[in-house]
């Protein structure tokens, strides 16, 4: 969860993307705010405090890893693989995720 200097500096940010990917199966709504990555369980409760989970990026790398897939890596070692509708949003995605790193 959200807290501390990390909501402070998140809700400083406005979004710069917001959108319907796929995570481990399940569809999720992301929203990027700077190198804040933030994921929701539905596009309407979307305050920090309702965040399902969320990611700094600082550090990571973004690659295309499929048709419509991108996976990030952290420094720590973890990746996150995910699945987008269409190609014209992965390009988007892939681009705001480079641009927060």
């Amino acid at each position: 969860r959200l807290g501390g200097a990390d909501a402070a500096v998140a809700t400083a940010d406005a979004a710069v993307m917001s959108g319907w990917m796929m995570k481990k199966g399940k569809r999720r709504w992301f929203v990027l705010r700077g190198d804040l990555l933030t994921w929701f369980e539905n596009d309407e409760h979307t305050a920090l405090k309702n965040a399902k989970n969320h990611l700094q990026l600082g550090g990571c790398s973004v690659r295309d890893t499929g048709k419509k897939q991108l996976t990030l890596y952290t420094q720590e070692g973890k990746t996150y693989v995910f699945d987008i509708t269409t190609m014209r949003d992965k390009d988007k995605w892939a681009s705001a995720l480079a641009a927060g790193i």
